[in-house]
């Protein structure tokens, strides 16, 4: 993606109108003595209408004073406005928004990888990225090769692919000359090293410490320290080469010799690459006591040089030790007195900020204006003296060192160790905005879009309201103050503010008492000079004033005048004041500054024309409007009036139609989407980092518009640069974390239905399972695995397979449980209905033949009902798998997805039917058990299957209303399914089955506890809590008769001729005894037929004595 292959014509960016900050005293170290920036900016301003005034008053003094001032303006326009960019815009694409994840921001650095400092900076600058939503390149090297690097940039830069931007520091003169090439293809910014030299060769921005004053504040903070004159001094290098570290030197001297010029300072070069640098450190220092002062160029080597000076005997009495940059390590130096100070060039600022620079460069073509503070136009972000008077506190220094971690990252920069600082949840800052921008006026419109889109960027919450239109700009400001301090009082982390008059002054003030920091964008320069804002983001309004006057005056103008939609606003009055000057320079008369209503264009009309007050074409008549909502009305005015000349500041929508029909001259671009975006960023920073740049005034502008963009370019203007969305964290409520949970529940149960269905096969010959109908076992076993297997199903969604998949998911379900528990229940009904009827049997006196197969038909029939119900529901109306959003999520970004019935009745009436077939199934077992509720537990289970029962009563009347209440959240609905199931086929398998195993296990070992004895395959149950009348001697007696019959017992008089022989009187006192010995009989006929009772493999049967 090649910036230069755009062949648009030049466009000038507009600057950035910011807002500045206030910050508590607490927050900053000592300050510095460098000229304040906004007075170095107000003071040029105050230098050219100085000017101005001279020549208005002494026009004498010919035309030599005249063209000494015409040759000085390019200059001072260069100084102000800075120099053209090295690289052209590129084609933009913001249709329909601006696509930043295919934008590739490349950092070379020339730090090396294992060096901490570096590794924060990378991480700052790799949160950036991901808060800008680009793709970032970062680079480092093994050790300090500036060669290395010079071939990089080149090769990047020239490169098939280069990125959208590059990002360097400057370390040598090889790196300036690549970067001189690299220029030809790509946008380039900078940081940290070659602050000096990066506005020469052309680097678009550069954020950095100033070394040479960095080292000229260390210097003076050793002079402070001590009394004395030094009259020896030390600078160790750790980079030879290094022009940063060279810049530092240099200042650190010359402050020194400022003060006495006998003062000698020595340099101690470090080569990192030497094996022992502790033995080099010793030797190299063992005159250290010879020094007033050591000043380390950067703490890589801090703690060895340290211990050289101690091991020398150099105490902290007698040579004061200082350094540059922080870490853990250099607190600690400061805490225990070993380092007197060091200085900060707060490199996360740098880091972070050169990446936001760079990004919005590369997607939109805009960017900060050169800084008019210092002497190369460099963003400021030191230097800062740290001591033992602000020395940051232990939370501050350990989440500096983990390069201020955002949520969700929690990892050191060193991307292994977890960080120790706590990650910081940026939607727990709050930053407030109050601005004159009313809903009418179209120029407000990109301030606020852009500051939305920084808080979007960084996930803050903004507190930003526009004004509508008021009654009287007095009302306008009142309101303004009343929601500054409403804000402050809330307790914001900052405040972003215009200041378009002294009347929202207190208010500002207000919030500086409560510790708010401020920032100021726009207007109100000068009053935010006074209140000590930390910064001001504007253009320079009466400088850019003065230079529309001028541009006008060369295309013709011969009389001038200034609209003013905002008479009370100072800064549109400081440009209306500018153009007058500019006239009054040139004796150009000027007609006045006139009033005109924001949205109004009929009274707009009568203003002019009646302030005006002429006829004709209104030849030779100039006009500057200083504000954008005008510039429509301004038009149609032109079309009375076709001569106008007409500049405007700012660029509406109107203006680029003006520029190619030739009705505009000119628009002045301010970067209105600065002034909104960068206060946002530069506040969260602050809140976060407690880092701030040292620039008070961040200028934006002006920047002059004569020629219209491309089409492109006019659309990301017109649609406010809008950046295309982030992907939505949408909350689609996906089962992908319980679904393990789930799966391992059916597991559980399949297993155990496995298990008991292999158990029952391999031990159907033990007499207790043969009681128990190993049929109707095995039945039981295959419908607890069909509902267990419904889990599987149920855990399908789409974070697995498609909707289409999700939607045959959701009729699986039924199919698999309905199936299943009408298995299973069925089962229990059909063998506990077998019982009672060999029960009733007995007690008529009666013998049936009763077979599995009998009991079944009740089983095949409900099965049957099954199918069909489920197979009208699947072909008529089948149930769908869709998404939905979450009722009660407010930014529709909770879905969850949910099988929804068909679309007709059918469905509901289905499921209706399914429902009745299993309540029926459940009251027939139940009323089966219930029956069965006297016939011991080894012939039936009714027992265990009431406590079934009541386990699966309970667990539904919990259940399904807890299903109906998270309907809306698949997480939790889909536990409570699965623990219905899971609890359902445990609890039937469990008390079905275990009892079972322990009466096998008693007869396998021999173990079994009886009150029966055998009698030739028939058990005679004793019951002593049965009144039966039968003594030891009977019971004895009717054993033996029982061992002594051969032939089969067909009829109800066999069995009482045996039980008479046995001295047995049957009568009706003793009813309970022939009756049971007949069901017995009945019992074992049902299972062996007509086998004879004393065959060694013939079934045990039971003769219940009750």
């Amino acid at each position: 993606m090649t910036v230069s292959s755009s062949s648009l014509p030049e466009y000038k960016l507009k600057g950035d109108d910011s807002e500045n900050n206030v910050l508590s005293s607490n927050l900053s170290g000592p300050s510095i003595s460098f000229l304040s920036p906004v007075n170095h900016c107000l003071q040029r301003e105050r230098k050219i209408r100085q000017k101005s005034t001279r020549l208005g008053q002494s026009r004498s003094s010919g035309v030599l004073q005249h063209l000494l001032i015409l040759a000085m303006l390019p200059f001072l326009f260069l100084s102000a406005f800075g120099t053209a960019d090295a690289t052209k815009v590129r084609e933009f694409d913001c249709d329909p928004c601006i696509d930043r994840p295919s934008y590739t921001i490349h950092v070379i650095a020339h730090g090396v990888k294992d060096d901490p400092f570096w590794q924060r900076m990378e991480a700052a600058s790799v949160q950036s990225a991901m808060d800008m939503r680009v793709t970032l390149i970062y680079d480092l090297y093994d050790t300090y090769d500036p060669e290395q690097m010079a071939d990089d940039i080149i090769a990047t830069a020239t490169s098939s692919t280069p990125p959208d931007a590059l990002i360097v520091t400057i370390p040598s003169e090889i790196v300036e000359d690549a970067i001189v090439e690299a220029l030809k293809h790509v946008p380039v910014f900078g940081f940290n090293s070659g602050y000096d030299i990066a506005e020469r060769l052309g680097v678009l921005g550069f954020v950095a410490m100033d070394e040479y004053i960095g080292g000229k504040e260390a210097a003076k903070e050793f002079m402070r320290l001590t009394d004395a004159n030094m009259t020896g001094a030390l600078y160790v290098n750790h980079e030879r080469g290094n022009s940063a570290l060279l810049a530092r030197r240099q200042g650190y001297e010359d402050a020194l010799k400022e003060v006495s010029s006998d003062t000698l300072v020595d340099e101690l070069e470090i080569d990192p690459t030497m094996e022992d640098i502790q033995s080099y450190l010793d030797s190299a220092l063992i005159n250290c006591s010879s020094y007033e002062s050591i000043l380390l160029g950067g703490n890589r080597f801090l703690e060895e040089v340290s211990s050289a000076l101690q091991s020398n005997g150099c105490s902290s009495d007698d040579t004061l030790f200082g350094s540059f940059d922080t870490g853990a390590a250099t607190y600690a130096q400061i805490a225990t007195g070993k380092l007197a100070f060091t200085v900060s060039q707060q490199s996360h600022l740098q880091a972070a900020l050169s990446v936001v620079f760079a990004a919005t460069y590369a997607t939109t073509g805009k960017r900060l204006a050169r800084s008019s503070e210092g002497e190369f136009g460099v963003w400021l972000s030191g230097p800062q003296i740290i001591n033992l008077r602000n020395l940051p506190t232990d939370t501050l220094q350990t989440c500096e060192a983990s390069a201020f971690p955002v949520c969700p990252n929690e990892m050191d920069p060193d991307g292994v160790s977890p960080s120790a600082c706590k990650c910081q949840d940026r939607s727990e800052i709050v930053i407030g905005g109050v601005l004159h921008g009313v809903t009418t006026d179209p120029f407000w419109d990109i301030v606020f879009a852009q500051a939305r889109q920084a808080a979007d960027d960084l996930g803050i919450t903004l507190r930003l309201d526009r004004l509508e239109p008021q009654p009287s700009e007095e009302i306008w400001h009142a309101k303004m103050a009343s929601k500054m301090i409403n804000l402050c009082n809330e307790g914001v982390d900052g405040l972003f503010v215009t200041i378009p008059s002294e009347n929202v002054v207190r208010a500002i003030e207000e919030c500086q008492n409560l510790n708010v920091p401020v920032m100021s964008v726009n207007t109100g320069a000068e009053l935010s000079q006074k209140l000590g804002l930390i910064h001001h983001i504007s253009q320079l309004e009466y400088t850019a004033g003065f230079g529309a006057g001028k541009r006008l005056i060369e295309n013709g103008m011969s009389e001038g005048f200034c609209l003013n939609p905002e008479a009370g606003n100072t800064a549109l009055v400081e440009r209306c004041k500018g153009f007058e000057d500019a006239l009054a320079e040139n004796s150009i008369p000027y007609l006045g500054m006139i009033s005109v209503p924001l949205d109004n264009e009929a009274l707009f009309t009568a203003n002019v024309e009646q302030a005006i007050d002429r006829e004709g074409d209104w030849d030779g008549l100039g006009v500057l409007t200083v504000g954008a909502s005008v510039v429509s009305a301004l038009l149609s005015l032109k079309e009375r009036r076709p001569a106008l000349l007409i500049g405007t500041f700012d660029t509406p929508d109107a203006l680029f139609q003006g520029l190619e029909e030739g009705t505009i001259l000119f628009g002045i671009d301010q970067n209105p989407f600065v002034q909104g975006y960068m206060p946002v960023w530069l506040l969260t920073l602050l809140s976060h980092t407690k880092q701030h740049l040292q620039n008070n005034f961040i200028e934006t502008g002006p920047s002059y518009v004569d020629e219209s963009p491309s089409e492109a370019l006019q659309v990301c203007v017109l649609n406010d640069f809008e950046v295309c969305p982030r992907p939505v964290q949408e909350n689609k409520n996906q089962l992908t974390r319980i679904r393990p949970l789930g799966l391992a529940l059916a597991a559980v149960s399949l297993a155990l239905s496995t298990f008991f269905g292999v158990w029952v096969w391999l031990n159907m010959n033990r007499s207790c399972i043969k009681k128990s109908q190993p049929l109707f076992l095995g039945m039981i076993c295959i419908g607890t695995f069909l509902m267990a297997s419904t889990i599987i199903p149920l855990g399908i969604d789409d974070s697995i397979v498609s909707p289409d998949a999700c939607s045959r998911a959701c009729m699986a379900a039924p199919w698999i449980f309905s199936i299943g528990f009408t298995t299973a229940f069925t089962a229990l009904f059909c063998k506990i209905w077998r019982i009672n009827i060999l029960m009733t049997s007995s007690q008529s006196f009666r013998r049936v033949n009763v077979t599995a197969m009998d009991v079944m038909k009740p089983f095949a029939i409900l099965l049957t009902l099954n199918v069909i119900f489920l197979l009208v529901w699947t072909i008529v109306d089948p149930m769908e798998w869709e998404r939905n959003i979450t009722s009660s999520s407010a930014d529709s970004r909770s879905s969850y997805g949910i099988c929804v019935l068909g679309r007709s009745g059918v469905s509901t009436a289905m499921i209706s039917c399914l429902l009745v077939v299993g309540f029926c199934v459940i009251v027939l077992a139940n009323y089966q058990a219930y029956k069965a509720r006297r016939i011991s537990v080894e012939f039936s289970e009714s027992k265990y299957v009431a406590m079934c029962m009541v386990v699966m009563l309970q667990v539904l009347l919990i259940g399904i209303p807890l299903s109906v209440l998270v309907s809306e959240d698949p997480v939790p609905r889909y536990f409570v399914m699965t623990a219905i199931i899971f609890i359902l086929t445990m609890s039937l398998l469990l008390l079905i089955f275990v009892p079972k195993m322990h009466f096998v296990n008693d007869e396998k070992k021999g173990r079994r506890k009886t009150n029966s004895t055998n009698v030739s395959g028939l058990r005679i149950v004793k019951n002593p809590h049965h009144q039966s009348g039968l003594s030891k001697k009977q019971v004895n007696d009717l054993e033996n008769v029982f061992k002594e019959a051969e032939t089969y017992i067909g009829d109800t008089t066999e069995l009482e001729t045996l039980l008479t022989k046995a001295g047995i009187n049957i009568q009706k006192t003793t009813p309970s005894i022939f009756s049971a010995a007949w069901m017995s009989l009945q019992y074992a006929g049902s299972v062996v037929g007509r086998s004879q009772y004393n065959e060694p493999e013939e079934e045990e049967k039971e003769l219940s004595l009750r």
